[in-house]
């Protein structure tokens, strides 16, 4: 309505606690946070994303430098997690809104703004103080954080093509996709550039998402925390 680029929708936590399973064992907490953009998909407009195999070594990278170093590289259980198991990940995109017969169609920025404001928003307020309490007792607290971009819905609007063979397009009817990117954002008084992952999450499949993605990572990580123990 203002048509003024802003930070986020939404940040979203959980808290999870993991009581000791013995005495002396340390007391682990799960944070887990969202960072959301969303973003209405008129009818009428469509965007294609290219998909190609995921970049495992800069995920492992970018996995291992959060959540305390609970995703190590080469454990098994970090294999499992969302970003590197599944389908590819989207690289590029483009998006078009289609005008009227003569002139065809026009060029479309609403997800390329979206992925700049998630981005953006998550970077300012990824060292925020938890929302959440924590238990006293908690020694350690494990974060999760996740940058997201909810779309009112994928279908007719959301495409992908290969990028080993771009010509076939094909509608995505997952509840969620990831999309990798290169960020660069001022740093002090440089330029600092960053890999990111983004969920691309289909507002209408949001449960399916929060099962298959968020929800299973949240118990990978249990797993391997109680396995310390």
């Amino acid at each position: 309505m203002t048509d003024k680029t802003r930070e986020l929708d939404m940040i979203v936590e959980r808290h999870v606690d993991l009581p000791p399973l013995w005495d002396k064992s340390p007391h682990y907490g799960v944070k887990v946070r969202l960072f959301i953009e969303c973003k209405y998909i008129l009818e009428g407009n469509g965007y294609v994303f290219w998909l190609d195999a995921k970049n495992t070594e800069e995920i492992c990278k970018l996995l291992n430098g959060t959540g305390r170093g609970v995703f190590e590289f080469r454990d098994s259980l970090t294999q499992q997690h969302h970003y590197l198991h599944g389908a590819p990940a989207a690289k590029l995109m483009t998006g078009g809104i289609e005008s009227n017969a003569d002139k065809g169609y026009k060029a479309d920025s609403t997800i390329s703004e979206a992925l700049n404001q998630c981005l953006h928003g998550f970077v300012r307020n990824r060292d925020r103080p938890a929302l959440t309490s924590t238990p006293r007792n908690t020694t350690t607290v494990v974060e999760l954080d996740f940058p997201v971009i909810i779309c009112s819905k994928f279908a007719d609007r959301i495409f992908g093509t290969q990028c080993d063979n771009p010509p076939k397009v094909d509608a995505i009817t997952d509840a969620d996709f990831p999309l990798e990117v290169w960020y660069a954002y001022p740093h002090e008084q440089s330029i600092k550039r960053e890999f990111f992952v983004v969920d691309m999450v289909d507002f209408t499949q949001i449960n399916n998402y929060m099962a298959t993605a968020i929800e299973k990572d949240v118990k990978l990580a249990t797993q391997i925390l109680n396995r310390g123990q």
